[in-house]
């Protein structure tokens, strides 16, 4: 099994990470629009090939629980950012919502914002979101 795709709609899905996705997260993660609200740099591909290498050898997304993995536009099969479901307060119980979309999603019907809208019910709709969670902590970048 190559892939794995937990989250899904009729537009968008969310699958584990495979080395052929060096390029497009590459292409995602160096443009420096990307980074506007995040307080980092764009990445160089040495920097990409590294974290991307970190997420495959550790098998991100693969078991339940947290996860990052890349968020894909079904109609072309185009990897449009990265999605996650990480700690944040753990003594408290809180996820964070953390998510990295490019600065075009290849549509003009489907703006990033929209994106990152559906996040919160896609998750909790496929059982994502731990029964204890009752509280989201949102990061990442918005933008129209």
């Amino acid at each position: 099994m190559d892939e794995k795709i937990f989250i899904q709609s009729q537009r968008l899905y969310v699958r584990t990470w495979k080395p052929s996705d060096l390029d497009a997260w590459y292409q995602v993660m160096s443009h420096p629009q990307t980074h506007l609200h995040t307080g980092e740099d764009p990445w160089s591909r040495e920097e990409t090939k590294s974290q991307l290498e970190w997420l495959l050898d550790h098998r991100i997304g693969w078991e339940p629980g947290t996860f990052n993995c890349p968020l894909i536009l079904r109609a072309t099969n185009l990897l449009i950012g990265r999605v996650g479901l990480n700690p944040f307060l753990e003594d408290e119980h809180i996820p964070e919502i953390e998510w990295t979309i490019s600065h075009s999603t290849g549509e003009k019907d489907m703006p990033p914002k929209s994106v990152v809208r559906c996040l919160p019910m896609a998750l909790r709709k496929r059982n994502f979101l731990p029964s204890w969670a009752s509280h989201f902590r949102s990061t990442g970048y918005q933008r129209e």
